[in-house]
Parts: C-alpha cells; sequence; structure tokens
C-alpha cells in the first residue's frame, strides 16, 4: 500500500530541503527544528475541549517535572497513563506532545501524566530511563493524592518514549507491581543489534521523515562510548519480557524502525505476555502527532485510544 496521500506532502517537503549535516548538527539545532515542524502540525487547530491541566512535580532533585491532563467530567479515582514523549532520547518535551496527551485524556477518559525526563546529550544514558521509573514510582505513591486509582496505571510512549515505557513495565514486574497496560508506539527497542540487510532500516532508511542517519545521530547522543547496548534499559528487547502487563504496540508501515516494534511484539507474545499488535500500513513513524493533517493517522489514534480504554477499564 502507497503512503497515505495527506502525508506525502509533508514527506516531499522534508525530502526537497535534503538531510542536515550530522557531523556538525547540535542537539539544540535539531530542537528548534523539530519543535518547529511539530507546532506546524497543529497550526489552527481547535484546542481540544474538555481537559483540565496542571504542572506538577514528581522529584525534587534531580528535579523531574511532568504534567497531568483529567478530562473536566472523568471518574475518580481514574486510570492514569504515564507517558514519555519521543525525540530520539535528544529532542521533545511536554509541549511538543501536548495535543496528543489531551486527545488520549478524552478519547480513553484516563488522566495521562506526561513526564518531562532527562534528555541527552546533557544527561546521557541511564538518565531517561531512570526518569521513567522515578515517576511511574512516583505516581504509584500519589496516586490517592492525586485521584487515581493504583490498580489501574498504565505506562505509554512514542518512539524512544515507547522504549522508555517498556523499559518502566519492566522495572515494574521485576519490582512485582502490577500495571494495567503498557502502549508502545513505534518503539525503538534494540539499540545492539546490526539492522539486517534487507529490514525496514534499510528499506525506508531515507524519503520518510524519520532516517537511518537519524536514528543513529540520535543514538550516538544519548549513549556515551563503551555502553553495552544490550542493557535491557537501553534496548528492552533483551530484557526479561515475561510476566509483563499487557502491551498494545503499535508499528507503522512506512517507518524505518517498524521492525524493532514488530520484533517486540512478537517476543512479548512468545514470553507469554498478552500482546495487542495494532499495525497501520499506510502511516510513518510519530503517526501519533499527524493526526490533525491525516485522516488515517486519526483513525490510528483512536484505535489506540480503544484498545487502553479496554484496559485500563
Amino acid at each position: 500500500m502507497a503512503v497515505d496521500p495527506q502525508i506525502q506532502p509533508l514527506l516531499d517537503r522534508a525530502n526537497a530541503a535534503g538531510p542536515p549535516d550530522f557531523g556538525r548538527l547540535t542537539a539544540a539545532d535539531m530542537r528548534a527544528g523539530i519543535n518547529a515542524m511539530l507546532a506546524s502540525f497543529n497550526a489552527g487547530r481547535p484546542p481540544v475541549e474538555g481537559v483540565e491541566t496542571r504542572d506538577m512535580e514528581l522529584r525534587a532533585a534531580p528535579p523531574l517535572a511532568g504534567r497531568i491532563y483529567r478530562p473536566v467530567a472523568g471518574e475518580r479515582p481514574s486510570a492514569a497513563l504515564v507517558f514519555f514523549h519521543g525525540g530520539g532520547w535528544v529532542v521533545g518535551d511536554i509541549e511538543s506532545h501536548d495535543v496528543f496527551c489531551r486527545r488520549i485524556a478524552t478519547l480513553v477518559g484516563c488522566a495521562v501524566v506526561s513526564v518531562d525526563y532527562r534528555l541527552a546529550p546533557e544527561n546521557p544514558f541511564p538518565a531517561a530511563p531512570e526518569d521513567a521509573v522515578a515517576a511511574l514510582e512516583a505516581m504509584r505513591a500519589r496516586a490517592e493524592e492525586l485521584g487515581l486509582d493504583p490498580r489501574r496505571l498504565a505506562v505509554g510512549g512514542d518512539s524512544a518514549g515507547g522504549a522508555l515505557a517498556a523499559v518502566a513495565a519492566q522495572a515494574a514486574a521485576k519490582a512485582g507491581i502490577g500495571l494495567a497496560a503498557q502502549l508502545l508506539i513505534c518503539p525503538a527497542t534494540d539499540l545492539a543489534s546490526p539492522p539486517p540487510p534487507g529490514g525496514s532500516r534499510e528499506r525506508l532508511g531515507s524519503g520518510y521523515l524519520l532516517t537511518d542517519a537519524e536514528i543513529r545521530w540520535y543514538a550516538d547522543q544519548y549513549l556515551p562510548a563503551g555502553i553495552d547496548r544490550t542493557d535491557p534499559r537501553a534496548s528492552p528487547m533483551f530484557g526479561n519480557l515475561a510476566g509483563l502487563a499487557p502491551a498494545i504496540v503499535a508499528t507503522a508501515g512506512y517507518d524505518p524502525v517498524r521492525d524493532d516494534g514488530i520484533g517486540y511484539a512478537e517476543a512479548l507474545a512468545h514470553a507469554g505476555t498478552p500482546v495487542e499488535h495494532l499495525h497501520f500500513p499506510t502511516l510513518v513513524h510519530g503517526f501519533n502527532l499527524l493526526d490533525a493533517i491525516s485522516v488515517e493517522a486519526d483513525r490510528a489514534v483512536r484505535a489506540m485510544a480503544g484498545a487502553l480504554r479496554r484496559l485500563v477499564a
């Protein structure tokens, strides 16, 4: 199937601009470019109604902030999704995923806690996974105070954030903590294995918004030299996948890290963890942020929300 025709013009513009010079690119440059692109996706979009928000401190030192989203008419105590934004562990923040978190809160009817975890290269691995685990622990500890149901906590994220959600789910299982669900959107689950010939990284590594060169650049910013990339906190594919929370794994047909998501879904199922694999063949990496320009992306967001709603009900 061809790329969603509503997304193709975006790809055409990105391809016409040409690739950045990764040898000279700084994290600040990448953040400025990505933030401007993400803002353009929602330009002129009506606000998501019916959601109240509050910024909050999840940990005092080192500082870890978050933002909680609640449906105004939501139940109390409510289910909650602890969410980690994507961006290659280098870019992205609470603002970049604000609209998506608002939509999930309304579509699922649950609270969403978006986590402003530390970014590389200023804070390289393992800062981000440490923050992910700390954020989940903070939400469990403060569930009653915040009007959340600790039995219906879930973790989720997209891209790099999907990997962090997978890490948090593994840490929860190891600690004997039951979670209601994990929502992994286009997750990057293996930073250690060379991309196989003919795989999605080779076939889709240019021309589809996220490129293979960009993936390599992100990984190099995030992982200092000498780090064992098979550490499950960096590559959750190498962790213990048995006994984890039920998973929703969403993949896109034109995503260079598609094989990571498919492989992780298969590995979860092989380990006996319940998994629902949602595949969207015409979409690209980051499709959950493209719902304002693509009807198919909007349908995908609704499908993921429906699957999550069933698990946290």
